[in-house]
């Protein structure tokens, strides 16, 4: 016969990431992220304060996406139909902006709405030489 017993006596003590889900308890353990360098020169495209991540500066193709950009003045408005290239870090940044008070105000004009879907290249986004960019071709006339 094997008789087994437990004691909550020997629990190691408790660690603060404990109660927390594990994907914050993870973040938590990491360093903070270092900002990635501003590319040079700026794009003008781009909404970009000095408070905003790079929209461009990359490290990897897991960096960049494609997706709509918006006004270059405030932030707050679509732009255009069409996906440029843009971090995730950016994305994520403009999106907050775009749902905080400074926009609450913001008089957008309505974008137009393409016939078509965008063609596949202007939707891969890869980091070429630290840059987001899309997948046309340099003399294609999509937007690189």
């Amino acid at each position: 016969m094997l008789l087994v017993a437990c004691s909550h006596e020997a629990r190691p003590a408790p660690t603060p990431a404990q109660g927390k889900p594990p994907e914050k308890a993870a973040a938590e353990a990491l360093p903070p992220a270092q900002p990635m360098p501003r590319t040079i020169p700026p794009d003008p495209r781009y909404y970009a304060p000095a408070n905003a991540p790079d929209p461009l500066s990359c490290l990897a193709d897991k960096d960049c996406i494609s997706d709509i950009t918006v006004d270059t003045e405030t932030g707050c408005c679509v732009a255009q139909s069409d996906p440029m290239p843009q971090t995730w870090a950016w994305h994520a940044w403009v999106t907050e902006h775009r749902l905080s008070p400074d926009c609450r105000d913001a008089q957008c004009k309505p974008v137009a709405v393409p016939a078509t879907l965008p063609r596949a290249c202007l939707l891969e986004a890869h980091c070429n030489n630290g840059r987001c960019s899309n997948g046309c071709a340099v003399d294609d006339a999509g937007v690189r």
